[in-house]
């Protein structure tokens, strides 16, 4: 009776440690850094971009991701849209245990659409289709929209030693819920929200710093985020 009851107190503790694992501590302040690059080829059409992301829960500690991502775009003669496509590597890791993590391969293809409303507003709109193979899941989709808006600050136009106010929201949406060993996810599967301030180094250079907002259907959280953003 005895050897039984600390069997039932043993897989109580490890039924909750398995269900507090991930839960996030939403009062915790986050932080995510972030070098983009933009590089169009000499009188071609085409180019290369790409983002290195490390995303932390903590401020400095607790990996929530690394992502790697890169594309080939194209952008056609007399117009302002931009085509890519891409690829991404993603480590994941639960909040408060780095140590368990799940490794995703990502195919991508994405529209970009920027224009400017009057004599200071950069608006941008982004549209992205991703194909996810995940470690122990199915394969899986997800869209992606982003609206954005840069607003120079001393000078009407986003030429050197600008400062300008900067913000974005973007919307994820699963195309799959059931993905696999009896699992189901959120149709809507997160929200983003940046408010920040920026300022161009150079026309080439420039760098921003703000507070996220990202919103799941399970937890809310805040992150501080760092960028720079470079040219070529």
């Amino acid at each position: 009776m005895r050897r039984s009851f600390k069997y039932l107190v043993f897989l109580l503790y490890v039924l909750g440690s398995q269900l507090t694992l991930g839960q996030v501590n939403e009062k915790v302040l986050g932080s995510w850094l972030t070098y983009a690059f933009n590089a169009d080829l000499n009188n071609s059409n085409w180019g290369f971009q790409g983002d290195f992301q490390l995303r932390n829960w903590k401020l400095a500690t607790d990996l929530e991701q690394l992502l790697l991502r890169s594309g080939v775009h194209y952008t056609p003669t007399n117009t302002r849209l931009k085509f890519t496509l891409g690829y991404a590597y993603v480590k994941s890791s639960y909040y408060g245990s780095s140590k368990t993590q799940n490794q995703e391969n990502r195919i991508y293809q994405e529209i970009r659409y920027p224009h400017k409303v009057g004599d200071r507003y950069y608006l941008s709109h982004r549209f992205r289709f991703e194909q996810r193979f995940i470690e122990r899941q199915d394969f899986r989709t997800r869209f992606r929209y982003a609206f954005g808006i840069d607003i120079p600050l001393n000078k009407t136009l986003l030429t050197s030693k600008t400062w300008f106010a900067t913000a974005y929201d973007e919307v994820f949406i699963n195309g799959q819920r059931d993905i696999g060993n009896d699992t189901e996810v959120d149709l809507l599967d997160r929200n983003r929200v940046f408010l920040g301030l920026g300022y161009t180094i150079t026309t080439q250079i420039r760098t921003t710093f703000g507070f996220l907002r990202q919103n799941t259907q399970h937890w809310s959280k805040n992150q501080i985020v760092l960028s720079f953003i470079q040219s070529f």
